[in-house]
């Protein structure tokens, strides 16, 4: 009769475990649903606005021109020093996205060469001082910089430079191959590339793809 009382005893321990043990089962699996649903929750709480024109205006301002209205960043140097973007705006639309490049105290630098987190971009400078358009300069004694309307190659460049966690620009003298100076580009000079992509997006305008692209080389 003890033997039987033992072995009741020692069945109904074992059940006992067993039920302990599905339970703690059961709990894990539900606090892991209840942390993967918490990561699910998590990303879309974090999904990215796009800012509208109302969000971007504050940061440019109209420059009125014989050729038209500008929108440029508020925070290009007086010189027009760096590399930055701006655009035309014609009937409240943009229009004519361009890409300027331009370091003063490097004049014989006439090309740029880029570097976007390892992916390289070269520049030639295509104007001078007195405002020939689209020309190739080789003489030395002229200021260099490149301004022109982008096309899409541009823009996938615009948009690498302003997304890169490291971007440079080497300054190129062509005729001689020496590398007058190369300069980081600060957190500041990719948010307003970035801005003033948003900015034209946000007034609707919109880049032609054209052939003929003879001033990049990506």
């Amino acid at each position: 009769m003890k033997k039987i009382l033992v072995c009741l005893s020692a069945l109904l321990f074992i059940l006992s475990s067993c039920h302990h043990t599905q339970a703690n089962k059961n709990t894990e699996k539900t606090n892991t649903a209840d942390s993967v649903s918490a990561k699910v929750d998590s990303v879309m709480i974090i999904e990215e606005k796009t800012p509208s024109a109302e969000d971007l205006e504050t940061y440019f301002s109209k420059q009125k021109t014989g050729s038209g209205v500008f929108i440029q960043p508020n925070n290009i140097a007086s010189n027009g020093d760096g590399v930055y973007c701006y655009f035309r705006l014609k009937n409240d639309k943009a229009t004519a996205l361009r890409l300027h490049i331009q370091y003063w105290n490097y004049t014989e630098a006439d090309q740029y060469v880029f570097n976007a987190d390892g992916k390289s971009f070269t520049y030639i400078a295509n104007k001078n001082q007195s405002g020939s358009a689209n020309q190739q300069i080789v003489q030395s004694s002229v200021f260099y910089w490149f301004d022109n309307e982008m096309k899409k190659n541009d823009l996938e460049f615009v948009e690498a430079l302003a997304d890169a966690q490291k971007a440079q620009i080497s300054l190129v003298d062509r005729g001689t191959g020496e590398t007058l100076a190369t300069i980081v580009l600060s957190e500041s000079v990719k948010q307003t590339l970035r801005r003033t992509i948003d900015y034209y997006n946000a007034l609707d305008g919109a880049i032609i793809p054209r052939k003929g692209m003879v001033n990049i080389r990506g």
